[in-house]
């Protein structure tokens, strides 16, 4: 009789244990096809800028106010000096889309994440 208690008992403890890692091995898998789409999805979009100006363009037009400063033009030094001064007065908001815009350009998502976190 005691035998079959032991045996009923152990039998429960079994039959949770393997659910427990079967819902673990399932959530693990869900994790892994998540990881895996975002990665195919970055590649691809990386894949697709492979050929388009739009990286250039946007890496020449935001940095101008730093290399701008090397075309000899004293209108051109005094319209960039003010663009600092006003750059100061930007609002918080547009800083964060300006940021999304470029992580997104440069297929950079990930770091959104970490900022986001």
């Amino acid at each position: 009789m005691i035998g079959a208690i032991i045996t009923g008992i152990t039998s429960l403890a079994t039959g949770w244990m393997e659910d427990k890692r079967a819902k673990s091995k399932a959530k693990a898998e869900h994790e892994i096809k998540q990881l895996e789409a975002v990665t195919d999805y970055d590649t691809e979009a990386l894949r697709q800028k492979q050929h388009s100006w739009s990286d250039e363009y946007l890496l020449l037009v935001h940095t101008f106010p730093w290399w701008g400063y090397i075309i000899p033009s004293e209108g051109l030094t005094e319209r960039l000096d003010l663009l600092w001064n006003k750059m100061d007065t930007i609002p918080q908001s547009w800083w964060v889309i300006y940021g999304g815009m470029v992580i997104s350009t440069f297929g950079l998502r990930f770091m959104a994440k970490k900022i986001i976190k």
